[in-house]
C-alpha cells in the first residue's frame, strides 16, 4: 500500500497537513490511514480514519522527514509486509528537484550541436567539399 500519485485516488501535495492526505505519520510517530468510504465503519478516529496501535521511527534520513512534515512539504510513503519477520515496514522518500534547463536555451543549443555535428561529418566522410577532389588511378 503506498500513498502518493502513483496509487488511485490517493493524493501527495505540499500543502497537506503532515504532507500526505492518504497516509500521516505525526513527528512522535503516530501511524493514520484515511479509510476509503466503503471500509468508514473500521474507522477508529474521526474524518475516517484508522490510527495504527504502534509507532513508527525513521532511521534513515529521520531528519530530512521531520523537517517536510513540519513545513507540511509532500510525502510520499510505502508500506511493506515482510511475512517472515513478521515485520510491517513504512519508508519515506522524496525524489530530489530536477534542474530546468529552459526551452530557449535547450533549443538554441540543440541546433549549435546539428551544426557541429554536420561540419564533423564533413570533414570525416566529404573531404571533397572542403576544397580538395577525390583522386582515383
Amino acid at each position: 500500500m503506498a500513498g502518493g500519485a502513483d496509487v488511485p485516488g490517493c493524493r501527495r501535495e505540499s500543502g497537506k497537513r503532515l504532507g500526505n492526505e492518504t497516509i500521516r505519520i505525526t513527528s512522535t510517530g503516530q501511524v493514520s490511514i484515511r479509510l476509503p468510504a466503503a471500509l468508514g465503519y473500521l474507522a477508529n478516529a474521526p474524518h475516517g480514519r484508522y490510527v495504527l496501535d504502534t509507532t513508527v521511527e525513521f532511521q534513515h534520513r529521520g531528519e530530512e522527514w521531520a523537517d517536510r512534515i513540519s513545513a507540511n512539504s509532500a510525502v510520499a510513503y510505502r508500506i511493506h509486509h515482510d511475512p517472515v519477520r513478521r515485520r510491517w515496514y513504512v519508508a519515506s522518500w522524496q525524489r530530489p528537484a530536477v534542474p530546468v534547463l529552459p526551452i530557449d536555451a535547450a533549443l538554441a543549443n540543440a541546433g549549435d550541436q546539428r551544426a557541429q555535428h554536420r561540419s564533423e561529418h564533413a570533414a570525416e566522410h566529404e573531404p571533397w567539399q572542403q576544397g580538395s577532389l577525390p583522386l582515383s588511378l
